[in-house]
Order: C-alpha cells, then structure tokens, then sequence
C-alpha cells in the first residue's frame, strides 16, 4: 500500500465506482483521509459509508461544473459496458453509449480542470493483436505480452478501448498539469461478478451442470482486490503518459481451474463442449508495473476462487 501523505487530503473522482473493481477500490481509499466522489449507473453500494459521494446516473449527463465543483486531484476512469467473448448486436450500442462516447465525455470535461494531476483510465489486454494470444487447439504456446506487443483489438469493446488510449494521446497536449496512466487489465474477476469463475461457483453451489469450452485454453486471472491495489500503486507514476500491464503474470488452464473448483465440490457436474480450432492462451508480462510502482498481485486463483465461495455462500444463506 502506498504512503499515507500521497493521498493526505486527496479528491478523487471514480466513474464506474460500483462495479467489481471500483468498490474495491474504494475500500482501499477509504483507508485514507481523502475525499471520493463515484459516479455510476448502478444504485450506490451498501457497503459504502456516507462519506463517500455518489452520483446514480448516466454519466454522459456529468457536467463541467459539477465535477469542477469538487475539485478532484485524481480521476479513476472505471466506467464501462462489457458483454461475453461473442458479443450481441445489441452490444453495440451499448458499446458506443457507455464506453466510446462516455470515455470522450469524461476527458472533454476534464480538460479546463486544474485541479487534476493524475488521470487513470482502465484500459484491457484486448487492445493487444489476437495472434498473440489466440492459438490453435494443438499448440501448447503461451506468449508472454508486455506493453510494446502489437496492438489490434479483436471485438467492440478492445476496439473501444484503444481508441479511448489514442485520445488520451492527444488530451494529454492539451493538459499540462496532468499524467495519465494506462493499465491494460487481463483476465478480471471478483465478488458479485459476472466472470466465468463467478458463474462456474453460482452453478455449483445450485448442484447444476457446469459448461466448459476449451479446457486447454487459459488465461491471465486478476482478483479485483488485486487490480484495485494496482490502480492505487499507479498514483506514484510520473511519466506524462504511462503504459502498464495489470495481470497475475501467471497462465491458468481452465482445466486447472476446475480442479481447485473439484476441491470444493466433488461431485461436481461438468460438460465439455466441444469449441472452435482456436483457444486463447493469454499471460500479461508484469515487469514494468512491478518495477515502475513497486505493485505486486496478492491473491492467487486458489485464494480468490474461495473468496468467491465465501461471498456466494452468504447470499445464499
């Protein structure tokens, strides 16, 4: 964690702040004597305290003036719409509304905005070129993607991604007095999630059959506590614009994942269905964030996994 006089009486504004990173993230900054302003489609969470500031809304109606008013130092870009690896024709307006022009709206507000020294914008491995992490079944390659591999988005939301770093590019010549950070976060899951290790534990717990594509493929996974310490470890960068992997720096196959799953229930019920030639075989490099903010992942898969089953466990009961 870092330094308590970095963030001595700190005014931070998170978009997206409800969702399974941000209310850690909040957690982690209420630890502090700072000031946290959150704005989100979602109701406010109960677990927040009244300190914090929420807006409930769509933040494309944000003004100038009201985020002016608070005067913030720092700015968690949180807020996004995501959708399954096959995305929907529904998505993309959604797509556009709640990432594309959501994402433009909250740099064009920030832009006369002196206060703010620090923009934080929650980026994803998806911007990265597919080849890199996309594989044909019989080939067991695990590219290791550090911040300079190719970038080629592969769906909406990657694409929206990318396109948001590119403004941020160029904001940046018109902001003087602010840095940006960039993270590209892999494989995201966490309480009260709709991530596949989530879903997979929801069904279990209801005795019902889990469906499993690919079981050699594997992935990147980041708890959100953990992506959450690293938004904060960002606050030390210092560079104009910094680019950061946020990952585990591990790659899990999913079969793995359903072996510590079998831990806690053995006799669970698993149906393998048969996918495409190709799986994803994703693992972030994380030697830049380690070296550049002194961050470091926590939880491993096994960890989390039973984090969730505790969580999921209560809402039951």
């Amino acid at each position: 964690m870092q330094s308590l006089d970095k963030f001595k009486n700190k005014r931070i504004f998170i978009s997206g702040g409800a969702g399974i990173i941000g209310k850690e993230l909040v957690k982690l900054l209420s630890e502090f004597n700072v000031k946290i302003f959150v704005g989100d489609l979602k109701k406010r969470p109960k677990e927040f305290t009244k300190k914090v500031i929420y807006r409930k809304g769509d933040l494309n109606n944000l003004k100038e003036r009201d985020l002016k008013k608070f005067k913030p130092d720092i700015i968690f870009h949180l807020a996004a719409s995501y959708e399954r690896t096959k995305e929907s024709f529904s998505f993309y307006n959604t797509n556009f509304l709640n990432n594309i022009k959501l994402s433009n709206h909250i740099l064009k507000i920030s832009k006369n905005i002196s206060t703010i020294k620090k923009f934080i914008f929650a980026s994803s491995y998806l911007v990265y070129d597919e080849n890199l992490y996309l594989v044909k079944k019989n080939k067991n390659i695990t590219k290791s993607i550090d911040e300079n591999s190719k970038k080629d988005s592969r769906n909406l939301i990657g694409s929206s991604k990318l396109f948001h770093e590119k403004e941020i590019e160029f904001f940046s010549n018109f902001m003087p007095k602010c840095n940006f950070v960039i993270t590209r976060i892999f494989r995201g899951y966490g309480l009260n999630s709709r991530d596949v290790i989530s879903r997979w534990i929801r069904a279990a717990l209801r005795n019902k059959t889990l469906n499993v594509y690919g079981e050699n493929g594997s992935f990147d996974y980041i708890h959100s506590e953990d992506t959450a310490s690293a938004l904060i470890s960002c606050i030390s960068c210092k560079k104009k614009i910094t680019y950061l992997n946020v990952g585990s720096g591990s790659s899990i196959k999913i079969k793995q994942a359903l072996k510590i799953l079998k831990y806690h229930f053995p006799m669970l019920k698993i149906k393998k269905i048969k996918s495409s030639n190709t799986i994803e075989k994703s693992m972030a490099n994380i030697k830049k964030i380690k070296t550049t903010t002194k961050w470091t992942p926590k939880i491993d898969l096994f960890t989390g996994i039973k984090k969730i089953l505790e969580y999921e466990r209560k809402k039951i009961n």
